[in-house]
């Protein structure tokens, strides 16, 4: 209170200095309505400062500290949920870390896995290959001392007509029956 009054008294001075340096002719108003007008302003500004002062202070620095501890409860609860934020982070972080590394590794044993069963196909088709192949030699080889027999037998009968016709037409019976013996006899032999 104090210092509003002597802030208008110091204004009623600066009023009065001018008022005392006025030359004549003019009123008081009209010489110094530039100055009037400035301290009325500045008299209405100090006016409305003290007001508020006065009577909004005290609420407005209620209001300020109130928004400043609910600005520090938020603050703080701010910080707990980037804590619990930057936590729950690095855990999944270090979960997808593991989830890559299992992936890896399964790629790899799935890799390997199917390396191996190609190669144990791949062996299985050779050994498989093997014995059609043995198999085929086998029956390609019977097939042939089927075919062997069968064209000796063949041979044989149709060696034995010729010479039963060559013998008949020459020989007597006895010497047909001589040669025949003697003839088959080498056949026999020949197989």
């Amino acid at each position: 209170m104090k210092k509003i009054c002597w802030l208008i008294l110091s204004v009623a001075l600066l009023l009065a200095r001018t008022a005392w340096a006025a030359e004549g002719g003019e009123s008081f108003f009209e010489r110094n309505e530039l100055q009037l007008e400035f301290a009325a302003s500045v008299f209405n500004f100090v006016l409305f400062a003290w007001i508020l002062v006065r009577f909004a202070g005290p609420k407005l620095k209620s209001y300020f500290e109130t928004n400043a501890q609910e600005y520090q409860i938020r603050l703080s609860e701010a910080n707990k949920l980037l804590a619990d934020a930057q936590a729950l982070y690095s855990e999944w972080a270090t979960r997808r870390q593991q989830i890559e590394e299992d992936t890896a590794r399964y790629r790899a044993d799935a890799e390997r896995l199917a390396k191996a069963q190609a190669d144990e196909i791949i062996q299985n088709a050779r050994l498989a290959a093997q014995r059609i192949i043995a198999e085929a030699e086998r029956t390609a080889s019977s097939e042939l001392n089927k075919a062997k027999d069968e064209l000796r037998g063949e041979l044989v009968a149709v060696v034995f007509d010729k010479t039963t016709a060559i013998l008949q037409s020459r020989l007597t019976p006895s010497h047909q029956h001589m040669l025949i013996e003697e003839a088959l006899k080498k056949l026999e032999a020949s197989l």
